[in-house]
C-alpha cells in the first residue's frame, strides 16, 4: 500500500447531509483500490488471478415422507 510518510494519494470523503462512517469508508476503499490497480497496470505489475467458475448448487437430497400404515 501507500507509504505513510510520502503518500502518493490522499483520500478525503465528504458527504452532503452528514453521511459518515461505513459508507465513507467503502467509498474511500474503492477510490484507493482503483488508484492502486491503475498504478500496477501502468507498471505492468498486476497479475490477474484465474478464478474458477462458480459451483452450481447440487440438488437437495430427496427425503422420504412417512407412509401411512394401515392398522
Amino acid at each position: 500500500m501507500t507509504p505513510r510518510r510520502n503518500p502518493d494519494i490522499v483520500v478525503a470523503v465528504l458527504w452532503e447531509h452528514g453521511y459518515w462512517g461505513n459508507n465513507s469508508a467503502k467509498l474511500a476503499a474503492q477510490v484507493i483500490n482503483a488508484f492502486i490497480t491503475k498504478q500496477r497496470k501502468r507498471d505492468s505489475n498486476l497479475r490477474i488471478a484465474d478464478t474458477p467458475p462458480p459451483a452450481t448448487p447440487s440438488p437437495a437430497p430427496a427425503t422420504k415422507s412417512p407412509t401411512p400404515t394401515a392398522e
